[in-house]
């Protein structure tokens, strides 16, 4: 699945991810190959991206995640150095 992430300083990860696992305002989740359309409050947790080219974890501090119907997945991810 396509994954993008933002923050306002910009796109921070765009690429391809076989996993992504993070924690929502209900809990924790994981999102694989043709997930169910999904919209998601993040918390302050990491936020893991698995794919081929290995793992990359992103410290947040909140944010929303969406994946679409598409199998697309965006997130806009506020990081502790845009917490401010």
């Amino acid at each position: 699945m396509k994954v993008w992430v933002y923050s306002p300083q910009g796109i921070l990860h765009e690429g391809e991810a076989t996993r992504i696992a993070g924690v929502s305002v209900e809990g924790s989740f994981e999102i694989l190959e043709k997930h169910a359309p999904f919209i998601a409050q993040l918390v302050e947790a990491p936020l893991v991206i698995e794919g081929a080219q290995g793992k990359r974890t992103f410290q947040l501090v909140g944010g929303f995640l969406w994946v679409s119907p598409t199998n697309e997945t965006r997130v806009l991810a506020l990081t502790p150095s845009n917490a401010k």
